[in-house]
Protein backbone atom coordinates (compact mmCIF):
# COMPACT_ATOMS: atom_id res chain seq x y z
CA UNK A 1 0.00 0.00 0.00
CA UNK A 2 2.90 2.36 0.78
CA UNK A 3 4.52 1.69 -2.61
CA UNK A 4 1.19 2.40 -4.32
CA UNK A 5 0.90 5.74 -2.50
CA UNK A 6 4.47 6.63 -3.57
CA UNK A 7 3.65 5.84 -7.20
CA UNK A 8 0.50 7.98 -7.02
CA UNK A 9 2.45 10.92 -5.54
CA UNK A 10 5.18 10.64 -8.19
CA UNK A 11 2.58 10.48 -10.96
CA UNK A 12 0.88 13.66 -9.70
CA UNK A 13 4.19 15.52 -9.62
CA UNK A 14 5.05 14.46 -13.17
CA UNK A 15 1.58 15.46 -14.39
CA UNK A 16 2.06 18.87 -12.81
CA UNK A 17 5.45 19.74 -14.33
CA UNK A 18 5.28 17.82 -17.63
CA UNK A 19 3.25 20.50 -19.56
CA UNK A 20 5.77 23.21 -18.70
CA UNK A 21 8.69 20.96 -19.62
CA UNK A 22 7.03 20.04 -22.93
CA UNK A 23 6.47 23.69 -23.83
CA UNK A 24 10.07 24.60 -23.00
CA UNK A 25 11.49 21.69 -24.99
CA UNK A 26 9.24 22.40 -27.97
CA UNK A 27 10.27 26.08 -27.94
CA UNK A 28 13.96 25.22 -27.68
CA UNK A 29 13.78 22.67 -30.51
CA UNK A 30 11.88 25.12 -32.75
CA UNK A 31 14.44 27.91 -32.17
CA UNK A 32 17.41 25.60 -32.73
CA UNK A 33 15.88 24.10 -35.85
CA UNK A 34 14.98 27.54 -37.25
CA UNK A 35 17.99 29.63 -36.34
CA UNK A 36 20.88 27.18 -36.71
CA UNK A 37 22.39 25.55 -39.77
CA UNK A 38 23.49 22.28 -38.17
CA UNK A 39 23.47 19.29 -40.50
CA UNK A 40 21.45 17.13 -38.09
CA UNK A 41 17.76 16.41 -37.73
CA UNK A 42 17.18 18.63 -34.71
CA UNK A 43 13.40 18.30 -35.11
CA UNK A 44 13.65 14.67 -34.04
CA UNK A 45 13.87 16.04 -30.49
CA UNK A 46 10.15 16.79 -30.73
CA UNK A 47 9.80 13.08 -29.89
CA UNK A 48 10.58 14.06 -26.26
CA UNK A 49 7.63 16.44 -26.31
CA UNK A 50 5.27 13.67 -27.47
CA UNK A 51 6.58 11.35 -24.76
CA UNK A 52 6.14 14.00 -22.08
CA UNK A 53 2.55 14.51 -23.26
CA UNK A 54 1.78 10.97 -22.11
CA UNK A 55 1.80 12.33 -18.55
CA UNK A 56 -0.92 14.98 -18.96
CA UNK A 57 -3.12 14.32 -22.03
CA UNK A 58 -5.27 11.51 -23.29
CA UNK A 59 -4.99 9.48 -26.52
CA UNK A 60 -6.59 12.22 -28.63
CA UNK A 61 -4.33 14.80 -26.98
CA UNK A 62 -1.28 12.74 -28.01
CA UNK A 63 -2.44 12.97 -31.62
CA UNK A 64 -2.84 16.73 -31.35
CA UNK A 65 0.58 17.20 -29.74
CA UNK A 66 2.19 15.03 -32.43
CA UNK A 67 0.45 16.98 -35.21
CA UNK A 68 1.59 20.26 -33.63
CA UNK A 69 5.20 19.03 -33.48
CA UNK A 70 5.08 17.96 -37.13
CA UNK A 71 3.60 21.36 -38.03
CA UNK A 72 6.40 23.15 -36.14
CA UNK A 73 8.96 21.03 -37.98
CA UNK A 74 7.51 21.96 -41.37
CA UNK A 75 7.18 25.62 -40.34
CA UNK A 76 10.80 25.74 -39.18
CA UNK A 77 11.95 24.22 -42.47
CA UNK A 78 10.00 26.76 -44.51
CA UNK A 79 11.30 29.71 -42.46
CA UNK A 80 14.95 28.68 -42.52
CA UNK A 81 15.03 27.61 -46.20
CA UNK A 82 12.45 29.88 -47.84
CA UNK A 83 15.08 31.54 -50.08
CA UNK A 84 16.32 28.35 -51.74
CA UNK A 85 14.11 25.26 -51.54
CA UNK A 86 15.31 23.53 -54.74
CA UNK A 87 18.97 22.93 -53.74
CA UNK A 88 18.36 21.75 -50.22
CA UNK A 89 17.61 18.11 -50.77
CA UNK A 90 19.55 17.06 -47.64
CA UNK A 91 17.65 19.52 -45.43
CA UNK A 92 14.36 18.32 -46.85
CA UNK A 93 15.34 14.71 -46.20
CA UNK A 94 16.19 15.56 -42.57
CA UNK A 95 12.84 17.32 -42.26
CA UNK A 96 10.98 14.31 -43.61
CA UNK A 97 12.93 11.97 -41.32
CA UNK A 98 12.02 14.15 -38.34
CA UNK A 99 8.34 14.21 -39.34
CA UNK A 100 8.36 10.44 -39.81
CA UNK A 101 9.96 9.94 -36.38
CA UNK A 102 7.39 12.22 -34.76
CA UNK A 103 4.54 10.45 -36.55
CA UNK A 104 5.75 6.98 -35.46
CA UNK A 105 6.22 8.17 -31.88
CA UNK A 106 2.75 9.71 -31.92
CA UNK A 107 1.21 6.45 -33.14
CA UNK A 108 3.03 4.42 -30.51
CA UNK A 109 2.16 7.00 -27.86
CA UNK A 110 -1.51 6.86 -28.84
CA UNK A 111 -1.55 3.06 -28.46
CA UNK A 112 0.41 3.21 -25.21
CA UNK A 113 -1.88 5.87 -23.73
CA UNK A 114 -4.96 3.86 -24.72
CA UNK A 115 -3.52 0.78 -23.02
CA UNK A 116 -2.57 2.84 -19.97
CA UNK A 117 -6.13 4.17 -19.71
CA UNK A 118 -7.58 0.66 -19.93
CA UNK A 119 -5.11 -0.52 -17.29
CA UNK A 120 -5.88 2.47 -15.07
CA UNK A 121 -9.61 1.84 -15.32
CA UNK A 122 -9.07 -1.83 -14.51
CA UNK A 123 -6.90 -0.96 -11.49
CA UNK A 124 -9.43 1.63 -10.31
CA UNK A 125 -12.23 -0.90 -10.65
CA UNK A 126 -10.19 -3.48 -8.74
CA UNK A 127 -9.32 -1.02 -5.96
CA UNK A 128 -12.94 0.10 -5.72
CA UNK A 129 -14.08 -3.50 -5.31
CA UNK A 130 -11.18 -4.24 -2.95
CA UNK A 131 -11.84 -1.29 -0.66
CA UNK A 132 -15.62 -0.84 -0.84
CA UNK A 133 -16.92 -4.42 -0.89
CA UNK A 134 -18.69 -5.81 2.15
CA UNK A 135 -16.47 -8.89 2.08
CA UNK A 136 -13.10 -8.89 3.81
CA UNK A 137 -10.24 -9.36 1.34
CA UNK A 138 -6.62 -10.17 2.09
CA UNK A 139 -3.89 -9.99 -0.54
CA UNK A 140 -1.17 -12.49 0.35
CA UNK A 141 2.23 -13.60 -0.92
CA UNK A 142 2.52 -17.40 -0.70
CA UNK A 143 5.83 -17.84 -2.52
CA UNK A 144 7.62 -19.08 0.60
CA UNK A 145 4.86 -21.62 1.30
CA UNK A 146 4.92 -22.80 -2.31
CA UNK A 147 8.68 -23.33 -2.10
CA UNK A 148 8.34 -25.23 1.20
CA UNK A 149 5.72 -27.55 -0.34
CA UNK A 150 7.90 -28.11 -3.42
CA UNK A 151 10.77 -29.07 -1.10
CA UNK A 152 8.57 -31.67 0.61
CA UNK A 153 7.69 -33.07 -2.81
CA UNK A 154 11.36 -33.21 -3.79
CA UNK A 155 12.02 -35.20 -0.60
CA UNK A 156 9.80 -37.95 -2.01
CA UNK A 157 6.54 -37.20 -0.19
CA UNK A 158 3.72 -38.03 -2.61
CA UNK A 159 0.79 -36.39 -0.80
CA UNK A 160 -0.22 -34.30 2.19
CA UNK A 161 -0.97 -37.36 4.35
CA UNK A 162 2.64 -38.47 4.07
CA UNK A 163 3.79 -34.91 4.74
CA UNK A 164 1.63 -34.76 7.87
CA UNK A 165 3.16 -37.97 9.20
CA UNK A 166 6.65 -36.86 8.20
CA UNK A 167 6.37 -33.37 9.75
CA UNK A 168 3.24 -32.98 11.96
CA UNK A 169 4.26 -29.46 12.96
CA UNK A 170 4.51 -28.17 9.40
CA UNK A 171 1.32 -26.09 9.74
CA UNK A 172 2.97 -24.09 12.51
CA UNK A 173 5.63 -23.04 9.99
CA UNK A 174 3.08 -21.55 7.58
CA UNK A 175 3.05 -18.02 9.14
CA UNK A 176 6.79 -17.75 8.51
CA UNK A 177 6.41 -18.64 4.83
CA UNK A 178 3.61 -16.23 3.88
CA UNK A 179 3.34 -12.45 3.84
CA UNK A 180 0.35 -10.14 4.11
CA UNK A 181 0.53 -7.53 1.36
CA UNK A 182 -2.75 -5.70 1.76
CA UNK A 183 -6.16 -5.88 3.44
CA UNK A 184 -9.33 -3.87 2.97
CA UNK A 185 -11.25 -2.05 5.69
CA UNK A 186 -13.86 -4.80 5.94
CA UNK A 187 -11.20 -7.35 6.85
CA UNK A 188 -9.81 -5.05 9.53
CA UNK A 189 -13.32 -4.61 10.98
CA UNK A 190 -13.98 -8.36 10.97
CA UNK A 191 -10.85 -9.06 13.01
CA UNK A 192 -11.29 -5.86 15.07
CA UNK A 193 -7.77 -4.55 14.40
CA UNK A 194 -6.54 -1.02 13.75
CA UNK A 195 -4.20 -1.63 10.81
CA UNK A 196 -2.57 -4.22 8.58
CA UNK A 197 0.40 -4.69 10.91
CA UNK A 198 -1.88 -5.71 13.78
CA UNK A 199 -3.67 -8.16 11.48
CA UNK A 200 -0.33 -9.61 10.35
CA UNK A 201 0.60 -10.27 13.98
CA UNK A 202 -2.67 -12.21 14.38
CA UNK A 203 -2.09 -14.47 11.37
CA UNK A 204 -0.29 -17.30 13.27
CA UNK A 205 -3.23 -17.81 15.64
CA UNK A 206 -5.76 -17.51 12.78
CA UNK A 207 -4.00 -20.07 10.58
CA UNK A 208 -3.52 -22.66 13.32
CA UNK A 209 -6.97 -22.20 14.91
CA UNK A 210 -8.26 -25.31 13.14
CA UNK A 211 -5.44 -27.79 12.46
CA UNK A 212 -7.60 -30.12 10.39
CA UNK A 213 -8.66 -27.36 8.00
CA UNK A 214 -5.07 -26.10 7.85
CA UNK A 215 -3.97 -29.46 6.44
CA UNK A 216 -6.90 -29.48 3.99
CA UNK A 217 -5.83 -25.99 2.90
CA UNK A 218 -2.29 -27.29 2.29
CA UNK A 219 -3.76 -30.21 0.35
CA UNK A 220 -5.44 -27.75 -2.04
CA UNK A 221 -2.11 -26.02 -2.71
CA UNK A 222 -0.35 -29.38 -2.98
CA UNK A 223 -2.84 -30.56 -5.62
CA UNK A 224 -2.56 -27.32 -7.59
CA UNK A 225 -6.21 -26.32 -7.19
CA UNK A 226 -7.32 -22.84 -8.17
CA UNK A 227 -9.40 -22.23 -5.03
CA UNK A 228 -10.21 -23.54 -1.56
CA UNK A 229 -13.29 -22.75 0.54
CA UNK A 230 -14.11 -23.65 4.12
CA UNK A 231 -15.89 -22.45 7.25
CA UNK A 232 -14.15 -22.20 10.59
CA UNK A 233 -14.39 -20.64 14.04
CA UNK A 234 -11.74 -18.11 15.11
CA UNK A 235 -11.30 -15.31 17.63
CA UNK A 236 -10.87 -11.64 16.78
CA UNK A 237 -8.34 -9.33 18.44
CA UNK A 238 -10.65 -8.87 21.47
CA UNK A 239 -11.22 -12.62 21.90
CA UNK A 240 -14.75 -12.61 20.50
CA UNK A 241 -15.58 -15.90 18.78
CA UNK A 242 -16.42 -15.57 15.10
CA UNK A 243 -17.73 -18.02 12.53
CA UNK A 244 -16.23 -17.10 9.16
CA UNK A 245 -16.60 -18.44 5.65
CA UNK A 246 -13.43 -17.91 3.62
CA UNK A 247 -12.34 -18.56 0.04
CA UNK A 248 -8.72 -18.72 -1.05
CA UNK A 249 -8.15 -17.99 -4.76
CA UNK A 250 -4.91 -19.12 -6.43
CA UNK A 251 -4.74 -17.30 -9.81
CA UNK A 252 -3.78 -19.68 -12.60
CA UNK A 253 -1.53 -17.03 -14.19
CA UNK A 254 0.50 -16.69 -10.96
CA UNK A 255 1.91 -20.23 -10.42
CA UNK A 256 4.49 -18.91 -7.98
CA UNK A 257 1.57 -17.84 -5.73
CA UNK A 258 3.05 -14.37 -5.31
CA UNK A 259 -0.50 -12.95 -5.24
CA UNK A 260 -3.22 -14.94 -3.47
CA UNK A 261 -6.59 -13.40 -2.65
CA UNK A 262 -8.49 -14.52 0.43
CA UNK A 263 -12.09 -13.37 0.78
CA UNK A 264 -13.63 -13.58 4.25
CA UNK A 265 -17.28 -13.33 5.25
CA UNK A 266 -18.44 -13.12 8.87
CA UNK A 267 -21.39 -15.55 9.15
CA UNK A 268 -21.61 -15.54 12.95
CA UNK A 269 -25.04 -13.88 13.03
CA UNK A 270 -26.31 -16.16 10.29
CA UNK A 271 -25.23 -19.30 12.16
CA UNK A 272 -26.76 -18.03 15.41
CA UNK A 273 -30.04 -17.41 13.57
CA UNK A 274 -29.90 -20.91 12.09
CA UNK A 275 -29.30 -22.38 15.55
CA UNK A 276 -32.24 -20.43 16.97
CA UNK A 277 -34.42 -21.61 14.09
CA UNK A 278 -33.36 -25.20 14.75
CA UNK A 279 -34.23 -24.80 18.44
CA UNK A 280 -37.62 -23.34 17.51
CA UNK A 281 -38.28 -26.27 15.21
CA UNK A 282 -37.36 -28.70 17.97
CA UNK A 283 -39.70 -26.88 20.37
CA UNK A 284 -42.50 -26.97 17.79
CA UNK A 285 -41.93 -30.68 17.22
CA UNK A 286 -42.12 -31.31 20.96
CA UNK A 287 -45.32 -29.30 21.31
CA UNK A 288 -46.80 -31.18 18.36
CA UNK A 289 -45.94 -34.51 19.98
CA UNK A 290 -47.49 -33.47 23.29
CA UNK A 291 -50.63 -32.26 21.49
CA UNK A 292 -50.85 -35.55 19.61
CA UNK A 293 -50.36 -37.37 22.90
CA UNK A 294 -53.29 -35.48 24.41
CA UNK A 295 -55.51 -36.41 21.50
CA UNK A 296 -54.58 -40.08 21.90
CA UNK A 297 -55.12 -40.18 25.67
CA UNK A 298 -58.39 -42.11 25.44
CA UNK A 299 -56.94 -44.66 23.06
CA UNK A 300 -53.82 -45.03 25.20
CA UNK A 301 -55.93 -45.54 28.35
CA UNK A 302 -57.92 -48.21 26.51
CA UNK A 303 -54.69 -49.85 25.32
CA UNK A 304 -53.30 -49.93 28.87
CA UNK A 305 -56.58 -51.18 30.26
CA UNK A 306 -56.42 -54.31 28.08
CA UNK A 307 -53.21 -55.82 29.54
CA UNK A 308 -54.19 -54.72 33.07
CA UNK A 309 -57.57 -56.42 32.78
CA UNK A 310 -55.92 -59.50 31.32
CA UNK A 311 -53.50 -59.57 34.25
CA UNK A 312 -56.41 -59.49 36.73
CA UNK A 313 -58.24 -62.22 34.85
CA UNK A 314 -55.17 -64.46 34.65
CA UNK A 315 -54.34 -63.80 38.31
CA UNK A 316 -57.86 -64.75 39.42
CA UNK A 317 -57.75 -67.88 37.26
CA UNK A 318 -54.45 -68.86 38.76
CA UNK A 319 -55.80 -68.49 42.29
CA UNK A 320 -58.77 -70.67 41.44
CA UNK A 321 -56.47 -73.40 40.12
CA UNK A 322 -54.44 -73.19 43.34
CA UNK A 323 -57.51 -73.43 45.63
CA UNK A 324 -58.67 -76.70 44.20
CA UNK A 325 -58.38 -79.81 46.32
CA UNK A 326 -55.71 -80.90 43.90
CA UNK A 327 -54.07 -77.72 42.51
CA UNK A 328 -53.45 -77.81 38.75
CA UNK A 329 -49.92 -76.44 38.64
CA UNK A 330 -49.73 -76.50 34.83
CA UNK A 331 -52.74 -74.19 34.60
CA UNK A 332 -51.29 -71.99 37.33
CA UNK A 333 -48.00 -71.74 35.39
CA UNK A 334 -49.87 -70.84 32.20
CA UNK A 335 -51.81 -68.12 34.06
CA UNK A 336 -48.59 -66.71 35.54
CA UNK A 337 -46.90 -66.67 32.11
CA UNK A 338 -49.85 -64.81 30.64
CA UNK A 339 -49.69 -62.29 33.48
CA UNK A 340 -45.96 -61.70 32.83
CA UNK A 341 -46.60 -61.24 29.10
CA UNK A 342 -49.41 -58.75 29.79
CA UNK A 343 -47.21 -56.87 32.28
CA UNK A 344 -44.43 -56.60 29.68
CA UNK A 345 -46.92 -55.32 27.14
CA UNK A 346 -48.16 -52.64 29.59
CA UNK A 347 -44.56 -51.70 30.41
CA UNK A 348 -43.75 -51.35 26.70
CA UNK A 349 -46.76 -49.09 26.17
CA UNK A 350 -45.66 -46.84 29.05
CA UNK A 351 -42.09 -46.80 27.73
CA UNK A 352 -43.24 -45.73 24.27
CA UNK A 353 -45.52 -43.13 25.81
CA UNK A 354 -42.66 -41.60 27.79
CA UNK A 355 -40.44 -41.55 24.68
CA UNK A 356 -43.17 -39.75 22.77
CA UNK A 357 -43.49 -37.01 25.39
CA UNK A 358 -39.76 -36.62 25.99
CA UNK A 359 -38.21 -33.40 24.65
CA UNK A 360 -35.29 -34.61 22.57
CA UNK A 361 -33.99 -34.68 19.03
CA UNK A 362 -35.37 -37.47 16.86
CA UNK A 363 -33.01 -40.39 16.23
CA UNK A 364 -32.92 -42.19 12.91
CA UNK A 365 -33.30 -45.96 13.29
CA UNK A 366 -34.35 -48.98 11.26
CA UNK A 367 -37.88 -50.16 12.00
CA UNK A 368 -40.05 -53.07 11.00
CA UNK A 369 -43.07 -51.50 9.33
CA UNK A 370 -45.20 -54.56 10.04
CA UNK A 371 -44.65 -54.09 13.77
CA UNK A 372 -45.31 -50.35 13.52
CA UNK A 373 -48.61 -50.99 11.72
CA UNK A 374 -49.73 -53.59 14.22
CA UNK A 375 -48.89 -51.36 17.19
CA UNK A 376 -50.70 -48.42 15.57
CA UNK A 377 -53.81 -50.49 14.99
CA UNK A 378 -53.74 -51.70 18.59
CA UNK A 379 -53.54 -48.07 19.71
CA UNK A 380 -56.73 -47.13 17.87
CA UNK A 381 -58.52 -50.44 18.40
CA UNK A 382 -61.20 -48.75 20.52
CA UNK A 383 -62.21 -46.42 17.67
CA UNK A 384 -62.18 -49.37 15.28
CA UNK A 385 -64.55 -51.31 17.53
CA UNK A 386 -66.86 -48.33 18.16
CA UNK A 387 -67.18 -47.56 14.45
CA UNK A 388 -67.49 -51.28 13.57
CA UNK A 389 -64.62 -51.15 11.08
CA UNK A 390 -63.51 -54.38 9.43
CA UNK A 391 -59.70 -54.07 9.19
CA UNK A 392 -57.76 -56.54 7.06
CA UNK A 393 -53.99 -56.79 6.59
CA UNK A 394 -51.86 -58.09 3.76
CA UNK A 395 -48.33 -58.04 5.19
CA UNK A 396 -45.28 -59.57 3.54
CA UNK A 397 -43.59 -62.23 5.64
CA UNK A 398 -40.12 -61.26 4.36
CA UNK A 399 -40.75 -57.52 4.45
CA UNK A 400 -37.56 -55.45 4.50
CA UNK A 401 -37.28 -52.52 6.89
CA UNK A 402 -38.61 -50.08 4.31
CA UNK A 403 -42.26 -50.53 3.25
CA UNK A 404 -45.58 -52.24 3.91
CA UNK A 405 -46.95 -54.37 1.12
CA UNK A 406 -50.46 -53.00 1.62
CA UNK A 407 -53.62 -52.95 3.72
CA UNK A 408 -57.33 -52.78 3.18
CA UNK A 409 -59.69 -50.97 5.53
CA UNK A 410 -63.45 -51.25 4.86
CA UNK A 411 -66.51 -50.44 6.95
Amino acid sequence: MASHMNRVTLGKRMSRFSPLAAILIASAVFLLDTLTTLDIAIAVLYVAVVLLALNFVGPNGIVLVGAACMGLTALSFLISHSDNLIELEDSLARCLVSIAAIAITTLLGYRLKTSMNVLAESELRYRTIFLATGVGILQMDFRGLKEAIEKLKSDGLRDVDLAQRHDPGFVHKIPKTIRLINANETALKIFNVADIHALERMLPTIITADMDKSWKFLAAIWAGKTSYEAETVINDAEGTQLTVLYNVAFPADRPALDMVLISIMDVTARRETENQLHSARMELTHVSRVATLGELTVSIAHELNQPLAAMITNGAAGLRWLKRAEPDLAKVQSSMESMVADAKRASEIIKNLRALSKKSSPDAAHVNLNEVLQETVALVQREIDINRVNLQFALAADLRRSAVTGYNCSK
